[in-house]
């Protein structure tokens, strides 16, 4: 007669761990699934508020420009401005100039009222015109060439409570042609 040496091991039960495993790793991915979908929310609605507030202070630069045009922004001497260097911000005065653009002296508010969901955005939004930091043509060989003026246009949207809070500053070249 042969002896058995080994007992044959019951498998029952290994059915129950298998699951168990499963299910723990499932659960663990359904929470990293619905973290990131939770953090994608919040992205797509810092962006819609970014967005918002670019194109209101895109709107202070327009009406900029028209005043430019129009001759009747007050445009500051660059000259007057130590954060300028050749026709840039200074990247290590950018905080000084954020404190120039943003100082009520400084910069003029839109004329128009801007109003969405019962606040009037016209108290947060402004512009400045700083130049002409380059002339160009004039009188040259002889011949009288049109004056191209070079102004550097920004303008702002500043708003720290609720809704839609936010600091956008933009600014823009603008070359004008004339005496």
């Amino acid at each position: 007669m042969k002896k058995i040496l080994f007992k044959k091991m019951d498998d029952k039960g290994s059915t129950l761990i298998i699951a168990l495993v499963m299910l723990a790793l499932l659960s663990v991915l359904g929470i990293a699934v619905t973290t990131t979908s939770s953090i994608e929310v919040q992205i797509a609605a810092n962006d819609r508020t970014y967005t918002h507030n670019f194109y209101i202070a895109e709107t202070a630069l327009n009406e900029a420009i028209s005043e430019l045009l129009n001759g009747t922004i007050s445009v500051v001497n660059n000259t007057e401005v130590d954060w300028l260097k050749s026709k840039r911000i200074d990247p290590a005065k950018i905080e000084d100039f954020k404190t120039w653009l943003l100082d009520a002296d400084n910069h003029e508010k839109i004329a128009i009222d801007m109003i969405e969901g019962g606040i009037n955005y016209k108290t947060y939004i402004g512009y400045a015109a700083v130049g002409p930091v380059a002339v160009e043509g004039g009188m040259g060989m002889g011949l009288s060439q049109p004056v191209v003026r070079t102004y550097l246009i920004f303008a702002f949207y500043d708003k720290p409570d609720e809704p839609n809070r936010g600091q956008i500053i933009i600014d823009m070249g603008y070359k004008k042609v004339g005496s």
